[in-house]
């Protein structure tokens, strides 16, 4: 019990707290199993982030230096180029110089001024100038498809270019592995973020009772106190309900015929209160006294050839007088006004009526109890 229970006679409105009982024994082992996995799932998602951000970051870097790379080689080559062009160029100058300088000797050996020796080493010459044009254009052709070959992302002669690009594409896949990793992480995280709050509320449930007061009642006898400890469906607080009291009176057993059921009759609390008008419900023999379990006051006892008569007051909120109880428990006097057994005949011819006074308690048949789960009528 975390806190006491009203004292006896106080007026409870419906939804007021009667007491608050917790237990600590409650069984939570799977409420512990979601907290612990959610929480590895945190510590995981927080480390694996980074991770992933790093390894985007180092995938950036790495393209954008191999993009340097490749535009400084870009750039060389097309310098490259430009120095293959210029080299056909003068091989090509060079290949005519000497075919000019053949036709020059071909003329002087013919008007007898050179040798023929000297001929075939211009012819030699020529010879040599345009393998080197043809040379400088196959150096060209060649420095121009590496060009190309660059500006497509390839460099053939940079092995370190290759390797970048191959850790690019792992990076890249490691990513990939870790963003899917992420993605079912967070996914189970927002379903344990969903359940966890759910299971503690059943956890809640389970471990704690708010008991409160189902309607407006006064409180008959508390059975707690703070502190102390309840068990299961055991009763904490017995309340009453003013408005539905009933009245319990002993009568001889050879006026059982003249008082049935409807039958109007007035009562009177003894030692003071006006009169009400209440009516007979029902009648019972040997056995009403074992009753006593359904109502906050005892049943009055009935021996034999007696008994016991039920009443309901007229006016459900007579005599509701809270600090009073609403008079569960006290006497009071029943009066008959109803011709009664063999005086039948006399009254009648006399035109009189005669009324029929017992002495009476009432009791309240809705005694309520309050056990650890729930409000729960004996």
């Amino acid at each position: 019990m975390t806190g006491t229970a009203p004292p006896a006679a106080t007026l409870l409105q419906p939804g007021d707290l009667i007491v608050d009982i917790r237990n600590a024994a409650a069984e939570q082992t799977f409420l512990t199993q979601l907290r612990t996995e959610k929480q590895s799932l945190q510590e995981r998602v927080s480390s694996l982030e980074p991770l992933r951000d790093q390894l985007e970051a180092q995938r950036d870097r790495m393209r954008h230096d191999l993009e340097r790379t490749r535009a400084a080689a870009v750039e060389r080559l097309q310098i490259m180029v430009r120095e293959s062009e210029a080299d056909v160029r003068a091989a090509r100058a060079a290949a005519k110089e000497a075919e000019r300088e053949v036709a020059r000797q071909r003329w002087l050996l013919a008007s007898g001024h050179v040798s023929q020796a000297l001929l075939d080493k211009m012819i030699n010459a020529s010879d040599k100038a345009r393998a080197e044009a043809d040379r400088a254009q196959l150096v060209t052709e060649r420095t121009r498809h590496d060009l190309l070959t660059a500006k497509s992302g390839i460099l053939p002669d940079r092995p370190e270019f290759s390797f970048a690009l191959q850790r690019i594409d792992e990076t890249a896949t490691r990513s990939a592995e870790l963003s899917a990793q992420l993605r079912e992480q967070k996914s189970r995280l927002a379903d344990l973020e969903r359940v966890v709050p759910l299971e503690e509320a059943r956890a809640r449930e389970r471990s704690t009772a708010h008991l409160v007061s189902p309607i407006r009642a006064i409180v008959w006898r508390p059975a707690t106190f703070a502190g102390g400890w309840v068990g299961a469906d055991k009763p904490v607080t017995t309340l009453i309900d003013c408005t539905d009291r009933v009245i319990q009176a002993k009568l001889p057993g050879r006026r059982f015929e003249s008082v049935e059921p409807g039958t109007v009759a007035t009562v009177r609390v003894l030692g003071g209160g006006r009169d009400m008008r209440a009516i007979v419900q029902d009648r019972r023999g040997m056995g009403a006294s074992e009753q006593n379990d359904r109502f906050a006051a005892p049943v009055p006892a009935i021996v034999r050839d007696e008994f016991l008569v039920t009443l309901t007051l007229a006016d459900p909120a007579g005599w509701g007088d809270g600090n009073a109880f609403c008079n569960v428990g006290r006497s009071v006097e029943v009066t008959f006004e109803s011709p009664i057994g063999g005086f039948a005949s006399t009254i009648q011819t006399a035109s009189r009526w005669l009324g029929m006074t017992a002495r009476a308690e009432i009791s309240d048949p809705d005694g309520a109890q309050a056990g650890i789960k729930d409000l729960v009528a004996p």
